[in-house]
């Protein structure tokens, strides 16, 4: 979605595309181009299920790699240590550095899964019950999406699309950037509401994902995009 080196000149490019907003308006601000299609990601609601919460193994489930500085990995860390504290057991998903992964160690409740299959990471989630995201920067962020649609709230740091993408769902699941003690504390009070309360939730934020984010919409989207591009092309446009 944003990952073009900033010496590429993209106003020599015939068309661009990006997965939001956030990240088209950013594009075009580096790149002096012509706004970009937005095409947000979509999910597969026929895969991405909610688990069942008597089957839950995790309090909260971290994913990606972090060894960017922009993925937040120091304000992870900072909320590992909170949560340890409180006794949760967190799963942590992904590439970690030598350094990150010693430092991990030394928080207890932290299971490091490492690099999963996507088989593997849908398994992870459904056992999990909820995913955070200390992220300063996405151009979408589809492991929120998954998560939802997995009945599980996604609580974020704001940093990029993040808000466009959540608040539609749960404004609630919006955390100020760089606020670990924020996020955490949104956490804990999703976790003790009862389970009851929690597949209620669950049940919505997958209805509600499964409407705004749907794979088909985004497949058409691309498949559209396409087209038009290669009919341009026979037209010598």
């Amino acid at each position: 979605a944003y990952s073009i080196s900033r010496t590429t000149t993209l106003p020599s490019l015939p068309y661009t595309a990006t997965v939001s907003r956030t990240a088209a308006e950013r594009i075009v601000s580096d790149y002096h181009c012509a706004l970009p299609t937005v095409i947000p990601n979509g999910i597969d609601s026929t895969q991405f299920v909610p688990g069942d919460l008597a089957h839950t193994r995790y309090d909260v489930i971290a994913v990606g790699a972090l060894a960017h500085p922009r993925k937040g990995f120091r304000y992870l860390a900072d909320a590992y240590r909170s949560l340890s504290k409180r006794g949760f057991r967190i799963a942590d998903v992904g590439r970690r550095t030598p350094e990150q992964q010693q430092e991990l160690s030394g928080i207890s409740g932290v299971d490091h899964c490492g690099t999963v299959t996507q088989q593997e990471l849908l398994s992870l989630m459904q056992q999990s019950a909820v995913l955070i995201s200390t992220s300063l920067y996405e151009g979408f962020g589809l492991s929120l999406i998954e998560a939802l649609a997995c009945g599980r709230p996604a609580v974020a740091f704001n940093g990029g699309a993040v808000g466009e993408v959540l608040e539609p769902v749960d404004p609630s699941l919006v955390i100020p950037l760089r606020d670990t003690h924020a996020l955490v504390e949104r956490v804990a009070q999703f976790l003790m509401l009862s389970e009851q309360e929690r597949m209620q939730k669950g049940n919505g934020y997958a209805k509600c994902v499964a409407q705004l984010y749907p794979l088909s919409q985004s497949a058409t989207a691309l498949r559209a995009l396409y087209t038009s591009l290669q009919k341009g092309q026979k037209a010598g446009v």
